[in-house]
């Protein structure tokens, strides 16, 4: 497992088998291509974000953006329900 897959895991609680899923999506579908030019807080909400496109099978940005791609309950701030 590379460091950023030991990230992702501990910041989206994906299992270990799914991480490099979940570090692609992060590069190719939501645009970070250079994830070390992120910071940790935001490191992890798009590790949250990437993982739950990688279970709805979904690997597109637009359903993040549209809201329709629903954070895991109390991470993020959509799903304390803040704006």
């Amino acid at each position: 497992m590379t460091p950023y897959e030991a990230l992702i895991v501990q910041a989206a609680g994906c299992p270990e088998d799914r991480a490099d899923e979940v570090e692609e999506v992060m590069r190719d579908v939501l645009g970070h291509g250079t994830l070390d030019g992120l910071s940790r807080a935001a490191f992890d909400r798009e590790a949250r974000k990437a993982w739950a496109l990688v279970q709805k099978g979904c690997p597109t940005h637009a359903g993040v953006k549209k809201g329709t791609v629903r954070l895991p309950e109390g991470r993020g701030r959509r799903a304390r329900g803040q704006r």
